[in-house]
């Protein structure tokens, strides 16, 4: 292993140094793996999209494009995200294991080609979802843009869930490619992924296969396999744009056993099988260019058994999940001269009919209806911009648990009850100070009812939440090797739900419910990216975030400090790149032995990577050596559960021509 860390450092050092002449591209003799469409706007969404957001919102919107992932070589979709401003990755080995947090606190609503992922179903399989089938990934880190999804959530605690969208584009076929990749790490770890994408006409296909193997490390119950298939079609008429998503998977993954602090170190759970769909399709009729009617059907379902036993008992626990999603959604989007109109609606169907997420054998089933509308205009030939817009969210729950209460376990089920509407109101502002300089500025007031089934200190009845946030962005092409973003914002949030422990309810199986209580809350803080070259051969990509909050209880849970950079540096055929993040230390008390806080986060993780470009006759080739956590750090970000610390592995891909 230290064999391997030396050699991949010796050979990353000179390349990062070097100040040899560098090809064009990605070679000059040799032909590119595959080729990145060119976009002047990487992520730029066509007017009729689901994905558009206001002008006022760009600085406060990164792209992560198929390139840009590359050059990542992440080990999934989460791995992408810890690359962008303002989003803190944390993990738990439990039943929902991943988590995305941004500013500080609340969640992300994950959209794949339209789909809205509810975390109950995201947090367990988004992370086999393939990285090379993603075309792009654009982070919107504030909520105010009222037309992409709903701004509450499921069985949500806090009101208004959703901080942002993390919005994800697969791949079409387009261009005619075909390729093929493999790979092998440390703990046996296996990677494949071939694809096949054609263009006939008006329409267009991609199929891949992917496979994701791995042992996972002696005694920490992490081996997974997962198999999956990929298919996008589109038709691109004159008239009719239409796009369909199937994604099917059939995977095993064990959950990561905790350490000792943790109340749940003694759980060994695994999910076997782990059988994912998600289908999307989308009509979108064009009845001019600058007018459009887009009707959009969604669907996802996750079926898996969930095998519970114990390292210390012999007995095991089969609970069957099922969870589905079902969505419509309408649209229609008006442009005259220098206005943009967009009006719409959604419907969104959640039903766990085996057992709701935590608590099996007890159903849940829930609806999520929300209406939009945003208006955008134009002024003084494109320079200035304004915008604003209004949503309601309304949420229905046809069964589920009312609330765990100390010594009674589950009250009465609710039924047919409708949550008071969520209301969102936002504006939004832009002004071109000098060609590639724009200043953004976005507000936002919404009010939202706490969720009645949550548990409560002494069963207090929790005030409606009211937030209003303001945000300050600056996005400027500094010179043409220099471009960067600030944003600034400010959160001032009434009644706001914080968690303040857990209490276990029942031992078989194990079902712990969070304890929440209302305090009014001031975040702040900034993010601020630089993307350049510092000499001829050599890019980087730096990001900052900074948060605070007043309050001194979500203050200790949030990492004030974080940090990513990368660097890119070729050499003829060969290309390095080398990543850091940073994370400033937290405190996480969440299934605490002693039902205390304690210290997580505080780590830097380096990650590197060298490619070397080839041809084969008619075949394009990329071989990989990579390496994660170089410094092998078992860092915490949810206490109890460790990085499994330094992988590496190599690749080799093949694109044929």
């Amino acid at each position: 292993m230290k064999k391997t860390i030396m050699l991949l450092t010796a050979c990353l050092l000179p390349l990062l140094s070097s100040n040899g002449a560098m090809a064009n591209g990605r070679g000059d003799d040799t032909a590119l793996l595959e080729a990145v469409e060119v976009h002047a706007r990487p992520g730029e969404a066509p007017f009729y999209s689901g994905y558009v957001v206001p002008e006022s919102s760009k600085a406060a919107t990164q792209v992560v494009d198929e390139e840009e992932i590359e050059d990542i070589n992440p080990r999934d979709l989460y791995d992408v995200l810890n690359f962008t401003a303002g989003l803190n990755m944390t993990f738990q080995g439990r039943k929902g294991l991943n988590f995305a947090e941004m500013r500080g606190g609340g969640g992300l609503g994950i959209i794949l080609d339209g789909l809205y992922i509810p975390w109950s179903q995201a947090s367990r399989v988004m992370s086999n979802f393939p990285v090379d089938e993603i075309a792009y990934v654009k982070v919107v880190r504030d909520a105010t843009v009222l037309s992409l999804g709903p701004l509450t959530n499921f069985t949500s605690a806090a009101a208004s869930s959703n901080q942002g969208f993390v919005l994800i584009r697969t791949k079409t076929g387009r261009g005619s490619k075909s390729g093929l990749k493999a790979g092998y790490g440390s703990y046996h770890s296996l990677d494949g992924h071939v694809y096949h994408g054609r263009d006939i006409g008006n329409f267009h296909y991609r199929l891949s296969y992917n496979k994701k193997y791995t042992d996972g490390r002696d005694g920490w119950n992490n081996a997974r396999n997962s198999d999956s298939v990929l298919l996008r079609l589109g038709y691109d008429g004159k008239r009719m744009v239409i796009n369909g998503t199937f994604y099917y998977d059939w995977a095993r993954r064990e959950i990561q056993r905790a350490t000792d602090e943790n109340k749940t170190s003694d759980s060994k759970w695994e999910y076997d099988p782990l059988h994912t769909f998600m289908g999307a399709v989308d009509f979108n009729y064009l009845w001019s260019d600058t007018q459009s009617t887009s009707f959009e059907f969604y669907t996802g379902r996750i079926d898996t058994d969930l095998r519970m036993e114990s390292f210390t008992k012999p007995s095991e626990a089969i609970y069957d999940q099922e969870d589905y999603v079902t969505e419509f959604g309408l649209r229609h989007v008006v442009q005259w001269g220098d206005n943009s109109l967009r009006v719409g609606g959604q419907a969104i169907l959640w039903d766990t009919p085996t057992g709701e997420f935590y608590y099996e054998t007890t159903p849940r089933k829930e609806q999520l209806y929300g209406v939009y509308v945003t208006d955008e205009h134009r002024f003084l030939n494109g320079r200035m911009t304004l915008d604003g817009g209004l949503r309601l969210d309304w949420k229905h729950v046809s069964k589920g648990i009312e609330k765990y209460g100390p010594g009674k376990g589950a009250t009465p089920l609710l039924e047919d009850e409708w949550a008071e509407p969520v209301l969102t109101a936002s504006l939004g502002a832009s002004y071109d100070l000098l060609p590639g300089w724009r200043v953004c500025a976005r507000l936002s007031y919404s009010e939202a009812q706490a969720d009645g089934f949550i548990h409560t200190t002494d069963d207090q009845q929790l005030d409606d939440e009211k937030r209003l946030n303001a945000e300050l962005g600056l996005k400027a092409e500094i010179t043409r090797d220099l471009s960067g973003f600030l944003t600034l914002f400010y959160y001032d949030i009434d009644d706001y739900k914080m968690g303040v422990g857990t209490l276990k309810v029942q031992d078989d199986p194990e079902v712990y419910v969070g304890i929440y209580e209302a305090a009014d809350v001031e975040r702040r803080g900034f993010e601020a990216g630089l993307d350049g070259r510092l000499i001829d051969p050599l890019t980087y990509h730096l990001t900052y975030t900074y948060q605070e909050s007043d309050n001194r209880d979500d203050e200790r849970q949030i990492p004030r400090h974080m940090l990513g950079l990368r660097l890119q540096h070729r050499w003829r055929v060969i290309e390095s790149n080398l990543s850091l993040r940073y994370v400033s230390g937290y405190e996480n008390s969440r299934f605490a032995t002693d039902n205390s806080s304690h210290g997580v986060g505080g780590y830097s993780r380096i990650d590197a990577n060298i490619n070397y470009d080839f041809s084969i006759r008619k075949l394009a080739a990329r071989a990989t050596l990579y390496g994660r956590n170089l410094s092998d750090q078992h860092y915490v970000t949810r206490l109890g559960w460790q990085d499994t610390g330094i992988t590496v592995g190599g690749q080799l891909s093949v694109q044929f021509l």
